[in-house]
C-alpha cells in the first residue's frame, strides 16, 4: 500500500489522470485500493468531490496565487463537517502531492540528475525526484541552448510529464 502522496500521484500516471481524479466515479475506489491511510483518503475526497473542489479548481488556474485561494478551501471544508485541523491536513496533502511551495519537504523517490533532451544546440539536464528511469516527483528541468541557461522548469512530474504546481523562467 501507497501513502496518500504516493497514491493520489499514481492516479495521475494514465493520460487523462489528473483530469480523471477530480471524478468521483472514476477516482474514489481507485484511491482507497492504493493507500491504507483511510482517514487522508477521506480528507481528499472531501476536497476532490465536494464544495471545496470550486476553490480547489480556482487555486490549480492561478496556481502563482495558490495561497489568495486556501482560506475559502478550508471555509468550505469546514462547511461541509470538517474541523479546523481536517480542513487544513486535507489542503495540505493536495498542496503536498502537487508541489507546491513550502510543500516540497517530501522526498519519496529516490534524487537523480541526468539528460532528458539533448540535441545539436540544446540540452536539458533534470534534476529531482526519479522512478523507473523517468522523471517522476519533484524536481527541476535545467535547459542549456549553445551551452548557455536560457531557462528552467520547477515542478512535480509523473512518468516524466509536468503536472501540478509549476514554476518556469
Amino acid at each position: 500500500m501507497l501513502d496518500i502522496i504516493s497514491a493520489i500521484r499514481k492516479m495521475c500516471e494514465s493520460e487523462s489522470g489528473f483530469v480523471d481524479l477530480f471524478d468521483k466515479d472514476k477516482s474514489f475506489d481507485t484511491l482507497k485500493s492504493l493507500t491504507d491511510d483511510k482517514a487522508s483518503a477521506a480528507l481528499i475526497s472531501k476536497l476532490l468531490y465536494g464544495k471545496a473542489r470550486c476553490g480547489l479548481t480556482l487555486l490549480i488556474n492561478d496556481s502563482y496565487e495558490y495561497e489568495k485561494y486556501s482560506e475559502q478551501i478550508i471555509s468550505e471544508l469546514i462547511s461541509e463537517g470538517l474541523s479546523s485541523v481536517e480542513a487544513k491536513k486535507a489542503l495540505e496533502i493536495f498542496l503536498r502531492a502537487f508541489g507546491f511551495p513550502g510543500y516540497r519537504d517530501i522526498k519519496i523517490n529516490p534524487v537523480a540528475e541526468f539528460v532528458s533532451y539533448e540535441s545539436d544546440t540544446f540540452k536539458t539536464i533534470y534534476t529531482g525526484e526519479v522512478k523507473e528511469g523517468k522523471e517522476y516527483g519533484i524536481g527541476v528541468r535545467n535547459n542549456f541552448f549553445e551551452g548557455e541557461s536560457c531557462g528552467f522548469d520547477e515542478c512535480v512530474w509523473i512518468n516524466g510529464k509536468m503536472i501540478g504546481y509549476c514554476h518556469s523562467l
